[in-house]
């Protein structure tokens, strides 16, 4: 107490960061680490960001054939978990744990047991290190299959219906997707629309789009007429051509969904899952950064 008493002037040091920008690289010059996305220092991510941010560098600059291609894969690769992680730590990180059981027993514990589960506890720190990358593969004997970034899965294998890549699952626009397959010449995702839910009419310029319907009714708009997709049937979505997708059927709809080639879909899917909320404007900026154009609400 003599120690804070005799001490004459206190400084205050903010913790600060910067909203996540939509790429780092101008020709052949690009940025990792704090430069390309200052955080708040939470689960020692200021370094080993930077880290892995070197490591995806390394891996474009060695495998694309120039050095603007390949800042475009590593972009691709990091900006939107970087961006999601900024979002995340501005809300705390694996001390979440602390505060979760602070909140269950504000006046205090005898068995931390009783309060909060060692594995409802381990899932907030799990859920962490997965969204910051630092994952602890599955053991062999699960039946969900792990890959990291777009390297293909190296033979045949079979993805659980439950089970997604990574086992992450994201909420997109009311949808829940799951991630079933990724490279970067296509990427699949299992999709469920509850009631009333829908995509708003878009295009993608660089991608074709398919939709397989696994169970109930879903209605494809194009502007000149409606169209009914039922279990069974393909929807063919072909690049540059605008369409939305509705859910009118009063029931859920389960579809497979898939594009080619990936181009940054796989990207925007995880900044929109990153948004603290999910304003209109906010996601047609966002996917117009990811190569998918919104058409403007209709006159009237």
């Amino acid at each position: 107490m003599s120690l804070i008493q005799s001490t004459p002037v206190f400084w205050e040091y903010p913790v600060c960061d910067r909203e996540p920008i939509a790429g780092w690289s101008h020709g052949r010059v690009t940025l990792l680490g704090d430069a390309a996305h200052a955080m708040y220092p939470v689960g020692s991510n200021g370094a080993s960001q930077a880290i892995l941010d070197a490591v995806a560098l390394a891996d474009a600059l060695a495998d694309a054939g120039d050095v603007p291609e390949a800042l475009r894969r590593y972009e691709d690769a990091r900006v939107a978990p970087t961006s999601e992680i900024v979002y995340a730590n501005r809300v705390g990180g694996p001390e979440g744990v602390i505060d979760a059981v602070e909140a269950l027993a504000p006046d205090g514990f005898e068995d931390v047991e009783a309060v909060l589960a060692y594995a409802e506890r381990e899932a907030i720190v799990r859920g962490y290190a997965k969204k910051a990358g630092f994952a602890v593969a599955a053991p062999e004997n699960s039946n969900t299959t792990r890959r990291t970034g777009m390297t293909p899965s190296a033979g045949p294998d079979v993805i659980g219906a439950q089970a997604s890549l990574d086992d992450i699952v994201w909420n997109i626009l009311g949808q829940v997707y799951k991630p079933k397959q990724l490279t970067e010449r296509s990427f699949a995702w299992h999709a469920t629309f509850p009631p009333e839910t829908f995509v708003p009419p878009h295009f993608h310029p660089t991608q074709d789009e398919y939709v397989y319907i696994l169970d109930g009714e879903l209605t494809l708009v194009t502007g000149e007429a409606d169209h009914a997709a039922r279990a069974g049937d393909l929807v063919r979505l072909p690049m540059g051509r605008p369409h939305g997708l509705f859910n009118r059927s009063g029931a859920d709809v389960l579809c497979l969904f898939w594009v080619t080639p990936t181009a940054r879909l796989y990207n925007l899917f995880v900044a929109i899952d990153a948004m603290e909320e999910q304003t209109p404007d906010a996601v047609v900026a966002l996917a117009a950064q990811h190569e998918v154009e919104f058409l403007p609400p209709p006159e009237g």
